[in-house]
């Protein structure tokens, strides 16, 4: 029986569900997982323990408000982690540091922190690239959104989205969703407050919890990521985070971006929906609103494909496949 250890960046929780969901997959092939992630995080979010699955309590700090502060003793995560020699292949989603350890390593995810985010430490942004250029690491991405960035120090094995195609039962509410930004939480919550939203043309509208307020109209519902709550969704407005973008391509749901302008992961994220006829980036909230008006009405806008069942899906299980495989053969 192979042992990975699995290393998770804490930053929201869409790291955690991609890691999660492949994981499920290599524990079916009889693969031991020591999970490096908050427990309590992790138990708020999934609930419940796996089969071979051991949660190990261990938070890297790599999020945007580390980051953004350059508080370097956050940036150094790998010094706290105990010995990795036990394990046969460590798994990384998304944190190129771990490369420093020289041992058998593969990435997962779809965007590098160091590129995604101005004004960072530039002697941690220099050392993340010599890491890269000294390993060439393996690194197993979505097909669809890839980042310009990606260099030939990364060798990418391409898979589908990273969870299955779900069928849409309706399609007559809008989602706003701001994810972990701060700035953009601040943004929309002094939206709402002026009932910029309230004239939209939806009988329900739903807000994640960073913005959720029960001082606002009846009409405003707080998200709770269920299939019946997505099930419900003709649009959804705000921040094109990967995790949000999956959830929303497995129910055909549009999206129409807003987000902060300094962060080069989500232009990536949009400029690629948008590939695939399913994304729109307005470069202002007037012109959101507009679009979100005339979506409502029409139902059926020419640039958005509502087609997603034709995308490669199930990319999860083909991540693990690819593992297993790369372990097998010893090609690390």
């Amino acid at each position: 029986m192979h042992n990975i250890a699995y290393i998770v960046c804490s930053n929201g929780f869409g790291h955690l569900k991609r890691s999660i969901r492949i994981s499920k997959f290599l524990i079916k092939k009889n693969i031991n997982i020591d999970f490096f992630y908050p427990k309590k995080k992790y138990f708020k979010y999934t609930k419940k323990k796996q089969k071979n699955f051991n949660i190990i309590n261990f938070d890297t700090g790599i999020n945007v408000n580390n980051l953004k502060k350059k508080k370097l003793n956050e940036l150094k995560w790998v010094r706290r982690l105990p010995s990795m020699k036990k394990y046969d292949l460590i798994i990384s989603d998304n944190l190129v540091d771990v490369l420093e350890l020289n041992l058998k390593t593969i990435l997962v995810g779809n965007f590098l922190w160091f590129k995604s985010l101005s004004s960072l430490d530039s002697n941690w942004k220099n050392y993340q690239r010599s890491l890269l250029k000294k390993f060439k690491p393996r690194i197993i991405c979505c097909k669809y959104f890839i980042p310009s960035y990606f260099s030939k120090n990364l060798k990418k094995i391409k898979v589908g989205l990273f969870q299955e195609f779900k069928k849409k039962n309706s399609s007559k509410s809008l989602l706003i969703y701001t994810g972990t930004s701060v700035s953009l939480q601040k943004l929309f919550k002094n939206l709402l407050n002026k009932k910029i939203f309230d004239d939209l043309p939806f009988k329900k509208i739903y807000l994640d919890k960073n913005i959720y307020s029960r001082k606002y109209s009846k009409k405003f519902i707080l998200f709770n990521y269920s299939n019946k709550h997505f099930s419900d969704l003709s649009i959804c407005f705000g921040r094109p985070s990967m995790g949000i973008i999956h959830d929303c391509l497995s129910y055909n749901v549009p999206i129409i971006s807003f987000y902060e302008k300094d962060n080069k992961e989500m232009f990536e994220n949009i400029k690629n929906l948008s590939k695939i006829n399913m994304g729109l980036n307005p470069n202002n909230i007037k012109n959101a609103i507009k679009l979100i008006k005339e979506y409502s009405k029409k139902k059926n806008f020419s640039c958005f494909n509502k087609k997603c069942n034709n995308l490669e899906w199930n990319g999860d299980k083909l991540a693990a496949d690819k593992i297993i495989e790369i372990i097998k053969k010893n090609e690390i």
